[in-house]
Order: structure tokens, then C-alpha cells, then sequence
């Protein structure tokens, strides 16, 4: 009697005889049962042990597939990549505009604009530090970047941020 791969499972050998052959799929990926290969979460779900899991959170985007959690939208912070949900950390950031890291000028523009409509403009994903905006950092974009002692400031290149009303400007 032949035995199929359970769910979440795969094997790709053709004429296999034990079930030992079996492979656990990637995180981001997952397989029915009798499953040959893995194929990815697709966007809107991020794939953890249990298989692929909706991302349906506050400020949670899976935009891509193959994700292995879920990313922050703009205006939100995410601060680890778990594989177990409970754990995933997506804060949103006040003020709203520290963590538009992933935005180019002209998008973080528009996005303070139409703050209540942030869907309106879409930015990628992101995890950690590449949320915050520039002259931001930390744990939920909420320090200013440093002041470079030694680094000469230009029209280009600004040097260090300080906190103004709630705001990091330069």
C-alpha cells in the first residue's frame, strides 16, 4: 500500500516506498496531502507551519507571495517577522508619517494629504526599520536619526534630525 505526504508535506521522488520521504514545505509555501511540490501563500495570506493563514491584522499587508508573516502597511510599524502569529508585532506609528520608509518623496507627499485614505497610495510592504521615514529609527520610527559628528551638511545630504512638535525635522 502506497502512502500519500500529509498536508504541508511533499515528495518529489517518483516511485518513493516510505514515507520518511516526505519533505516539510518551506515557511511560505504549502502542499495538500499527496502533494508532489509546495507552491507559495499567495498574496493576502503569509504561510506558517499550520499552512497559509489570511493576513487580516491592523496595518498587516502580504503583498507578494511566499511570505512567511505578515508586513507593515504604511503608517505602521512591523516589528518582528514571526512564524507564529501571536507574535507578529504591527503597530501603528504616531505620528503617521514616521513610517512611510518604503514611500518616495512625491508618495510620502501625497500620503500626508489623504492621511484617512492611505490605501490610496501604495508603497511596499516592510519589516524593521525600513518603515521609518527619513530622519527617523528605532523601535516604531520613534527617534530621530543622530547628528553625525565630523559630516558636513549640504542641500543633498541632511545631517542628523531633531524632534519639533511630535515631528523629526531637519
Amino acid at each position: 500500500d502506497c502512502e500519500v505526504c500529509a498536508a504541508g508535506k511533499f515528495n518529489s521522488q517518483l516511485g518513493a516506498t516510505s514515507i520518511t520521504a516526505c519533505i516539510d514545505c518551506p515557511l511560505g509555501y504549502w502542499a495538500d496531502a499527496g502533494a508532489d511540490r509546495c507552491s507559495p501563500c499567495v498574496p493576502g495570506y503569509y504561510g506558517t507551519a499550520a499552512g497559509c493563514m489570511p493576513c487580516s491584522g491592523e496595518g498587516w499587508l502580504c503583498d507578494v507571495s511566499g511570505l512567511t508573516g505578515p508586513r507593515a502597511a504604511v503608517g505602521y510599524y512591523a516589528s518582528t517577522a514571526s512564524t507564529n502569529a501571536s507574535q507578529f508585532t504591527i503597530s501603528k506609528c504616531v505620528p503617521f508619517e514616521a513610517c512611510l520608509g518604503t514611500c518616495d518623496q512625491s508618495e510620502r507627499e501625497q500620503l500626508l494629504l489623504v492621511k484617512d485614505n492611505a490605501k490610496s497610495v501604495q508603497c511596499a510592504a516592510a519589516t524593521g526599520e525600513e518603515s521609518c521615514s527619513p530622519g527617523y529609527e528605532g523601535p516604531r520610527c520613534s527617534m530621530c536619526t543622530e547628528f553625525a559628528e565630523g559630516v558636513e551638511c549640504s542641500a543633498d545630504q541632511v545631517n542628523g534630525y531633531y524632534r519639533r512638535n511630535q515631528r523629526c525635522v531637519p
